[in-house]
């Protein structure tokens, strides 16, 4: 598998050790996937360490995150709305010396769930954060900025979180009532095949 592919996707992002067990999980579903350490992330276009992310052939994004959510991914009606509430300093380290940039990570309320991460790239993919760099990574949000932008930062975050959450929330009701619909015709499926097999005269 080539993440460099178009018809490769990112479908989970988090440590090491939870990707891996979402990546067990694919398998055990029949589903091939790959755990990638450092990739380059979406926004502005830059090559920034994005963390560790799951990605799959396109044509299984579907199957993988209906996988993820019986595996135990948050459903979309026990979503609680992603928020920064706080800051890792220790975790925030220089990145750039020549520009006096650093890798800023901010807490987030939550580790975020499945599909979470694509509306947060969706979100940043014209001005990235207050016009710096950003990308989720586990239960942070990292910007790459100057010491003196981190309130402005902050300030963008917040509304930024706001239309991710709710762009999140509608995606997760949709497919909520698509599973709800699919479950409801197995179900009719399933009530039909029994009735006919009465009827039906076997050898």
């Amino acid at each position: 598998m080539t993440t460099g592919s178009r018809d490769i996707v990112c479908v989970s992002t988090g440590t090491l050790l939870d990707v891996r067990a979402r990546h067990d999980a694919l398998s055990a579903a029949g589903i091939e996937s790959r755990v990638v350490g450092d990739i380059p992330a979406a926004g502005l276009g830059a090559d920034v360490p994005a963390g560790v992310e799951l990605w799959v052939h396109r044509v299984d994004v579907g199957t993988a995150e209906t996988a993820l959510r019986s595996a135990g991914a948050p459903a979309g009606a026990e979503f609680a709305d992603i928020r920064v509430v706080g800051l890792d300093d220790e975790r925030s380290t220089r990145a750039d010396p020549a520009l006096s940039l650093f890798d800023v990570h901010f807490q987030l309320s939550a580790l975020p769930p499945i599909g979470w991460s694509r509306f947060v790239r969706g979100a940043l993919e014209a001005h990235g954060v207050a016009g710096r760099q950003g990308w989720a990574h586990s239960r942070f949000f990292v910007v790459r900025c100057a010491i003196d932008e981190v309130e402005a930062v902050l300030n963008a975050l917040r509304p930024l979180f706001v239309q991710v959450n709710q762009a999140y929330r509608e995606w997760a009701a949709r497919e909520a009532h698509a599973r709800a619909d699919e479950a409801a015709f197995d179900q009719r499926f399933g009530d039909q095949l029994r009735d006919l097999k009465s009827q039906l005269k076997f050898d």
